[in-house]
C-alpha cells in the first residue's frame, strides 16, 4: 500500500493600482493551490514507472506604474501529478489561481485553485472604504493569500488584508523542513501607508500589503510552502502600487506501507 499526497503551488498575488487623483484604489490576492491524499495498492504497480511532477509557486505582478494604471495580475502556480506507467494521470492537483491586478474597486482574496478532496480555502479580501475583516480558515488545505489595501476617494489609505491560515498542523506539512511559530497565527498584514504584508507560515497565505495615499503601494507577503497563495500588493498614490507576493511551492510525497 501507499499513502500519496500531493500539493499544488501556490498562485502569486497580484499588483497594486497607482492611484489618479480622485479615485479609489485597491489591490489583489493570489490563490491556494489544492491537494488530494489517496490509498494506492502497490501490487498492482507491478514493474511500472512512477512519475511525478511538483508545481512551482507563481510569481507576484507588478504594480501600476503610471497615474490611473492597473496592477498587473499574479501568475497561477503549477499544478503537481503524479502518473504510474503511460496511463493516465493517477492523481493531480491543481495550481492556485494568480490574483488579479487592483484596479478602481476592492481588491479580493485569493481563491482555491480547483475542486479536490481537500480543496483550499480564500484569503480575505480588502476595501476601498473600510479597514478589512478578519481571516479565513482552514482545517486541512493550504490557503489563499489576502489582497491588498486599497484608497478611497478622499484619500485615506486602508490596511491589506489578511492570508488565510489553518487550524494547527494540517496534511501538507509533513515532509518539510520544521517551521517555526504558531500555524493558527497570521501573517502580518501591511499597514495603512505602505507597509509591507508579512510571509505566510504553515501552509498561511501572504498578507496583503498597505495602501499608501502619499507614496508607493506596500509588497504583498509571499505564501508559504507548501501552496500558500502570495499577498496582493497595496495601492500608491503618486508611486507604483505594490508588488503581489509569491505563491508558495507545491509538493508530491509517496509513503510505502509494506
Amino acid at each position: 500500500m501507499a499513502i500519496i499526497t500531493a500539493v499544488a503551488g501556490g498562485g502569486g498575488g497580484g499588483g497594486g493600482h497607482r492611484r489618479a487623483s480622485g479615485s479609489a484604489a485597491g489591490g489583489g490576492g493570489g490563490g491556494a493551490g489544492a491537494a488530494f491524499e489517496r490509498h494506492y495498492d502497490v501490487s498492482s504497480i507491478n514493474g511500472e514507472t512512477v512519475t511525478v511532477q511538483v508545481g512551482a509557486g507563481g510569481g507576484g505582478g507588478a504594480g501600476g506604474t503610471t497615474d490611473g494604471s492597473n496592477g498587473s495580475p499574479g501568475t497561477g502556480g503549477g499544478n503537481s501529478q503524479v502518473r504510474v506507467g503511460t496511463t493516465a494521470r493517477y492523481l493531480f492537483a491543481q495550481g492556485g489561481n494568480g490574483g488579479s491586478g487592483g484596479t478602481t474597486t476592492a481588491g479580493t482574496g485569493g481563491s482555491a485553485g480547483g475542486t479536490t478532496e481537500f480543496p483550499g480555502v480564500a484569503g480575505s479580501s480588502s476595501s476601498i472604504t473600510a479597514q478589512p475583516g478578519a481571516a479565513n480558515r482552514t482545517p486541512l488545505s493550504s490557503c489563499g493569500g489576502g489582497a491588498g489595501g486599497g484608497i478611497s476617494t478622499g484619500g485615506t489609505n486602508f490596511a491589506g488584508a489578511l492570508g488565510a491560515i489553518t487550524n494547527g498542523p494540517t496534511l501538507l506539512q509533513a515532509g518539510g523542513a520544521a517551521q517555526s511559530g504558531n500555524p493558527d497565527s497570521n501573517a502580518a498584514a501591511g499597514t495603512a501607508g505602505g507597509g509591507n504584508g508579512a510571509n505566510g507560515t504553515f501552509s498561511g497565505g501572504g498578507a496583503g500589503g498597505g495602501g499608501n495615499s502619499s507614496g508607493a503601494g506596500g509588497s504583498g507577503g509571499n505564501g508559504a510552502d507548501y501552496g500558500g497563495g502570495g499577498g496582493g500588493g497595496g495601492a500608491g498614490t503618486s508611486a507604483n502600487g505594490g508588488t503581489g507576493g509569491n505563491g508558495g511551492s507545491g509538493f508530491v510525497r509517496i509513503v510505502w506501507i509494506f
